[in-house]
């Protein structure tokens, strides 16, 4: 292989190719990893991108710039691993090689097959990119040697220009300081008018971006805006840009969906921006993002609005289909309601009325605080219809049960069962069918909609949670807002049974409800770490994270030595979580001879208790799923294209992980709050480190995810005020009702 594509800078290599086979690709908040077959002359090189070292997916016929070295493995042989990595447009400069590889398998120049770039170098050799910049289809046609049909010609000369229209595009980045990553994102969304378009708005470029700090890249943004194009403070395109920063925030550290009026003028004023709210809505108005709701007197993103009016036409076309309903009268619940008072359970009038809604209406709603009876119903619904020959569905993460006596249905997450809705559509499996949601008030909007675009009209559909929990991660509530409307399909159980053993912890979960907080946090011990109690605080003033891990750390092992047992930890802040992760690890497992990984400052080994910290596509698993480390292999496996280097069980599948992959996993010896949503521990310790933090929600959530024992760690004081609150937690602002009564701007 002669080495005129590959270059020599220090010790770094750097090749030149066009992207012949995708392997693997992912993105998550830290960026973009791939793995691509790269052509470089006529081998085709093993490219292993991880985070940091590319911006963009690689797409099979785009050129590409590396700069790494080869690293060789035992297993698959060698792979380039990258430093840096640039996507890049052919010009004048690139080799005939490589212009003849991008030819032949950029999907763009349709009929370019081999024979063909052989004949093109043949006949114009280091001309070939002059001739494709400047030639007409005539003058090609007309080549004697080259003799090409007038098709393929005009389809070489037609794709050659919007290849030269993306040129463009790049350089217009590159003169006005954008991010280069967005060109692909810009030229999908923009089209071929991108640069003009951007020429009349440079702040279109804003919500292209996915940053985290948004308000902080708004302003940095805007500094090169104002220099660049001349655009004054009060210009009603920077007006709009300024309003989209705070909505985005807004929307990404407080799940609002949209904010109200008096909010957005306040920040304008503050920005010293002069702008009418009004013109919003002008229908003249050119890059039409925003739009004023009237009737809650709310400011919104405009694609917000569009899915939150969406979800409300869902629901309407659902509820009109009200006559291929059934009635409870096709299912026996009789041998149900037997089994259940040979248990001692004896269902309620609500508790029936909603067993009835849920058989009988094509969308129920059933909302109860903890131990009200959410479980045995939705056990009962699986039970006659299982029993009886009707279709169910169970969207749970949950593993205990109430009742253990009724039929089982293994439930599956909302993201897989979403992701596997169009396969099971096509079968017609979910066709009359019931799909009952527990644990619905997790579920942010956006997830919400994606279900009701996947789901037949036939299917009914039962949501079933608890209002006073933590709200989704992600934005809007759309289980308080069906609740917020009046409904007959709607089912609020009153009255709470004890099925813990621990009377304790169902009193203090009580009293949340009846308002007795005060005397049941009394009665509260101090910490006696020689005897498991039901319910204890370990007082402690300590506010720095180090000192704080330590404590729960000594305790957690505490526990262990004394008890034998894993207490779930559970605390406030990401950072406190890995601080007590890594001091519970390399106390239990780094003295020991167990096998284990290390990536980077990331440990993991057998027996680790993990969580999934973000959903992953490729491996269907989503965010907040619990599992533990089941193998770690001696030497690194290739499962689907992938290398290994350990394995997983979810969902009783057991499941191979690439380094990469390690990336969404985290050790989960303590949790936060909201990943604790959905399930269930015997021992918790609740770390009460920020009570800025800390709201009524969360106290309830943490508490109710408790079955046996539960201690606290923290301020006494400061933990009675935060449960002594009169609201469970902040209103989410939305723009439009979501309802079940079908009236809505």
């Amino acid at each position: 292989m002669k080495l005129a594509n590959i270059k020599f800078n220090e010790e770094a290599i750097t090749l030149v190719g066009v992207v012949t086979h995708i392997i693997h690709s992912t993105r998550d908040n830290r960026g973009i990893s791939a793995i691509f077959q790269l052509m470089v002359k006529k081998s085709k090189i093993v490219v292993v991108a991880e985070f940091g070292s590319i911006n963009s997916f690689p797409i099979v016929g785009e050129i590409w710039h590396v700069t790494g070295e080869y690293k060789t493995d035992l297993t698959y042989g060698s792979q380039f691993k990258v430093e840096k990595s640039v996507k890049s447009l052919p010009d004048k400069d690139t080799p005939l090689n490589v212009l003849a590889d991008y030819l032949v398998f950029n999907s763009i120049f349709t009929g370019i097959t081999r024979h063909w770039a052989k004949k093109l170098i043949r006949t114009f050799d280091s001309n070939l990119y002059n001739v494709l910049e400047n030639s007409s289809v005539k003058s090609l046609t007309d080549n004697k040697k080259l003799k090409i049909p007038k098709t393929l010609a005009f389809n070489l000369l037609d794709s050659w220009r919007k290849i030269s229209s993306e040129s463009e595009l790049n350089e217009y980045f590159i003169a006005h300081h954008f991010p280069i990553e967005l060109v692909e994102a810009t030229r999908q969304l923009l089209g071929t008018e991108a640069s003009k378009l951007l020429d009349k708005n440079p702040y279109l470029i804003y919500p292209i971006m996915s940053v985290k700090a948004l308000q902080r890249t708004w302003k940095e943004l805007d500094s090169i805006i104002r220099s660049l194009y001349k655009i004054s403070k009060n210009d009603p395109r920077r007006a709009v840009s300024f309003i989209e920063s705070k909505l985005y925030s807004a929307q990404n550290d407080h799940g609002h969906m949209a904010l109200p009026i008096d909010i957005i003028e306040a920040a304008l004023k503050e920005a010293k921006i002069n702008f009418d709210l009004t013109s919003l809505n002008e229908e003249s108005a050119e890059f039409k993002t925003l739009c004023l709701n009237k009737s809650n007197k709310t400011v919104q993103i405009l694609g917000h609005q569009a899915i939150e009016k969406s979800i409300n036409v869902l629901l309407q076309k659902r509820i009109k289909t009200s006559e291929h309903n059934s009635t409870i009268d096709m299912f026996d619940v009789i041998p149900t309601y037997n089994t259940l008072e040979s248990l001692g359970i004896h269902f309620n009038h609500l508790q029936k009325k909603a067993l009835e809604i849920a058989f009988t209406h094509m969308i129920s709603v059933i909302d109860g605080a903890s131990f009200s009876g959410k479980r045995v119903i939705i056990q009962s619904l699986v039970d006659v219809l299982l029993r009886d020959g009707g279709n169910v569905w169970l969207i749970s993460s949950s593993s205990n049960d109430e009742v253990t006596a009724l039929s089982r249905l293994e439930g599956e997450s909302i993201y897989r069962f979403i992701s596997k809705a169009p396969k099971r559509n096509k079968i017609g499996a979910l066709s009359d069918s019931l799909i009952i949601i527990e644990n619905a008030h997790s579920i942010d909007t956006l997830t919400f909609y994606k279900l009701l675009k996947k789901l037949p009209l036939t299917a009914r559909l039962c949501l079933v949670g608890d209002h006073r929990k933590l709200p989704p991660l992600g934005p809007g509530n759309v289980f308080s807002q069906l609740l917020a409307g009046e409904s007959d399909a709607i089912t609020r159980l009153e009255k709470c049974y004890n099925f813990r053993t621990n009377n304790k912890l169902f009193d203090l979960s009580s009293s949340f409800l009846s308002g007795t907080i005060s005397k049941e946090l009394n009665r509260t011990p101090t910490a006696d770490l020689s005897v498991l109690q039901d319910i204890c605080i370990y007082e402690s003033q300590e506010k720095s994270h180090e000192m704080i891990s330590n404590i729960t750390a000594n305790i957690w092992f505490e526990y262990k030595s004394n008890f034998d047992i894993n207490a779930q930890i559970i605390c406030t802040s990401n950072l406190l979580c890995e601080l007590i992760n890594k001091q519970i690890q390399l106390a239990r497992l780094n003295r020991k001879k167990a096998a284990k990984v290390v990536v980077g400052n990331r440990m993991f080994f057998v027996g680790d208790p993990i969580i999934f910290s973000k959903q992953n596509t490729f491996l269907g698993v989503s965010s907040g799923a619990l599992s533990t480390i089941h193998e770690v292999f001696d030497k690194s496996k290739i499962v689907h294209g992938r290398e290994c280097l350990l394995s997983i069980v979810v969902d009783e599948q057991v499941i191979e992980i690439s380094k990469e992959e390690l990336e969404c996993i985290s050790l989960s010896y303590a949790i936060t709050a909201h990943k604790v949503q959905n399930h269930h521990y015997e021992n918790t310790m609740i770390v009460l480190d920020n009570f800025y933090l800390i709201s009524k929600a969360w106290l309830y959530t943490v508490i109710n995810a408790t079955d046996e024992n539960l201690l606290f760690i923290g301020n006494r004081n400061a933990l009675s005020v935060k449960m002594n609150t009169s609201e469970f937690s902040l209103q989410r602002h939305f723009g439009i009702p979501i309802t079940l009564a079908g009236e809505y701007d």
